[in-house]
């Protein structure tokens, strides 16, 4: 076991949110979207996996609240009641009983203050692809002033060998990684590290991980690989899944390009992801070459774009990318 305590409490909570969203897979209401009002679809799992963190991380920590993507609201429609009951039971089950309600944890929000610290969680990264019994990942990171400090993500589907053909049965795999201390496997059982994670050095094909829903940014990917002149392929996955393949050297770069109209990217969709690529040997910035900044709160309003990849690559993407986005559009 680790001797961070931090890291441990962390451990558990990625666990526990795992479990209750196997929980809640197993009843026919389980993959059921609800809408959001910004057009996202949400479910029993997303809601459940965020209270089991949060109660984890308030028993071992004394945490007030994390800086999650779901809130006592995020449930609404006509299947919405039986689905909080649903989300009740599987994070009552996943933590060892709670006194009261376990949905009251969705309401413990902390402020995104790097100057204090904070956690930020996505608990179902991949919702379409949970929804579609595809790959995705419950994903927690603490950032403090200087960055990242610690991030876990709890990968239920993926199997051992990394066959992403395959859709394993949770646990699955547990990757995390300290600021400054590497990446590692952790068992799911004991949550004891069991290998340190690094790069080799990228030989052969260019591996683009890609999202598996095509779209503008998809193909703003490929285009910027295309024009490295080298051969490469895609390889298609949901969620931070992705930054976990960099890490173990199943893949070769990410790439976000912005659009014509640039957003900010949310933390939580990135922070646990980036720091296990890069303690693992990745190189990471933002379209420009810049360092990514997750301290300003739960944006990233310092930074347009995510390129995280092979170092050997890193130059060229850069390039890639400047000279995609100064091209004259349709």
């Amino acid at each position: 076991m680790s001797t961070d305590r931090s890291l441990d409490a962390a451990l558990r909570a990625v666990t526990a949110s795992v479990r209750a969203i196997a929980l809640v897979t197993e009843h026919p209401l389980g993959r059921v979207p609800c809408i959001k009002p910004d057009g996202s679809p949400v479910t029993a799992g997303d809601v459940a996996a965020q209270a089991a963190a949060a109660i984890v991380l308030r028993r071992e920590l004394g945490l007030a609240g994390v800086v999650g993507e779901e809130s006592p609201t995020s449930l609404e429609g006509p299947d919405a009641e039986a689905m909080r009951a649903l989300a009740r039971k599987a994070v009552a089950a996943a933590v060892g009983g709670f006194d009261a309600d376990p949905l009251e944890a969705l309401a413990w929000k902390a402020p995104a203050d790097a100057r204090t610290g904070f956690w930020t969680l996505d608990p179902i990264d991949g919702t379409k692809g949970y929804r579609s019994s595809r790959h995705y990942a419950v994903c927690l990171a603490h950032v403090d002033a200087r960055g990242v400090t610690h991030g876990v993500l709890g990968l239920p589907t993926l199997v051992a060998d990394m066959d992403l053909s395959r859709i394993g049965e949770p646990p699955g795999v547990l990757i995390a990684a300290t600021r400054g201390g590497g990446s590692w496997l952790h068992d799911p059982a004991t949550l004891a590290p069991t290998r340190r994670v690094q790069r080799a050095p990228m030989q052969g094909v260019v591996r683009l991980l890609n999202s598996v829903e095509p779209g503008g940014r998809t193909a703003r990917a490929a285009a910027v690989v295309e024009s490295l002149g080298r051969p490469w392929e895609t390889v298609a996955v949901d969620s931070q899944l992705k930054y976990a393949l960099v890490a173990l050297g199943a893949g070769d770069c990410i790439v976000r390009v912005p659009g014509s109209v640039p957003r900010a990217e949310h933390g939580w969709d990135h922070a646990a992801g980036v720091l296990i690529a890069t303690e693992a040997g990745a190189a990471a910035s933002d379209a420009d070459g810049a360092p990514l900044d997750f301290t300003l709160g739960e944006d990233m309003t310092a930074n347009e774009g995510i390129i995280v990849c092979d170092p050997s690559l890193h130059a060229d993407l850069v390039r890639a990318v400047r000279t995609q986005r100064a091209a004259p559009r349709a």
